[in-house]
């Protein structure tokens, strides 16, 4: 995810929060809070953690030359729990 995505879905995530966050930014593009900033970094760094948490084990090729067939693909990442975009 490119950084202005991760920064999109932050601000969402901060809207529905029982506290006021300020999410002005000043020139530089930062916030202009020390709070805001530390959360930001404190959800970046859980976002990574996260997705560096998931494992995919891939079915074996079955002789076919290192393909796989899709469906099998699709059912090993879902058995994650992961959802695959249609």
């Amino acid at each position: 995810m490119d950084a202005k995505k991760m920064r999109e879905e932050f601000e969402a995530s901060m809207q529905g929060m029982t506290f006021s966050v300020d999410l002005s930014r000043g020139n530089h593009g930062c916030y202009r809070s020390l709070r805001t900033h530390e959360l930001y970094c404190s959800w970046v760094s859980s976002w990574q953690a996260s997705r560096e948490a998931v494992v995919v084990e891939l079915p074996a090729d079955d002789g076919m030359d290192g393909h796989l067939w899709a469906p099998d693909v699709v059912a090993a990442i879902e058995a994650q729990g992961l959802k695959v975009a249609p």
